[in-house]
């Protein structure tokens, strides 16, 4: 689109009023007679004026941008005594939407946790799984800030330098213990925000859709100097 950043998100939005609030609209739930649920509406040409109507031409719009503002990372290493190493590596994204269509397909099948409202009772059932206002195509609702800090590894690398190294034939031995993908900080709901449908693509960027999230994994290496 010109003007905006590549890849930027364009579907259906919100229908607000002037100020900017979403509109809501009442809807009978032909599922539990008797149940009226009050649920946001999708931005029609019948509703640009800010009115409450549900008719007319669906208008669509830019609701998201996956690129970020800025990405960091911090690297740390220090020793303590004369053979012990240490070394912590954070990684951040800041700013950059993330479409989480994983939330939107279990919703709409009803296995989402939000769910839970439903079943608890804490709400009219259907006000999330397969919402008869078309929330599922209200693709503005899924669009969520993917920013994070990751906690990317943590190592500890002990030198050895004794008399019996050198019977095995090495100058020097040391053994190190990393963790990596240890933890995550961020609002996103979904399992992890780093994580693309579309890969290392430019122009298709920050979608999840029941993506794998990066393991947590620990390495023990032995490292040898001949």
């Amino acid at each position: 689109i010109e003007g905006q950043p590549v890849g930027v998100f364009y579907g259906g939005q919100y229908a607000r009023n002037a100020d900017g609030d979403i509109i809501y609209g009442n809807f009978t739930n032909a599922a539990f007679p008797g149940d009226t649920l009050r649920l946001p509406l999708r931005m029609r040409t019948g509703n640009l004026d800010g009115s409450e109507t549900n008719s007319g031409t669906f208008v669509n719009g830019i609701i998201g941008d996956p690129n970020p503002d800025f990405t960091a990372s911090f690297s740390n290493s220090f020793t303590v005594g004369s053979n012990l190493d240490f070394n912590v590596l954070l990684d951040g994204k800041f700013g950059g939407d993330v479409a989480n269509f994983t939330r939107r397909i279990t919703e709409f099948f009803g296995s989402d946790k939000v769910l839970e409202k439903e079943i608890n009772g804490d709400t009219i059932p259907l006000t999330y799984g397969r919402s008869p206002s078309g929330r599922i195509n209200i693709y503005e609702e899924y669009i969520e800030d993917g920013s994070y800090i990751k906690l990317r590894e943590v190592s500890a690398t002990y030198r050895i330098d004794k008399p019996w190294v050198r019977h095995l034939g090495a100058s020097t031995m040391s053994i190190t213990l990393a963790g990596r993908n240890l933890h995550t900080w961020t609002d996103y709901t979904g399992m992890d925000p780093e994580l693309n449908l579309f890969s290392a693509n430019t122009v298709a960027q920050g979608v999840d859709f029941a993506n794998t999230p990066l393991a947590r994994s620990y390495v023990l290496g032995v490292n040898f100097t001949f």
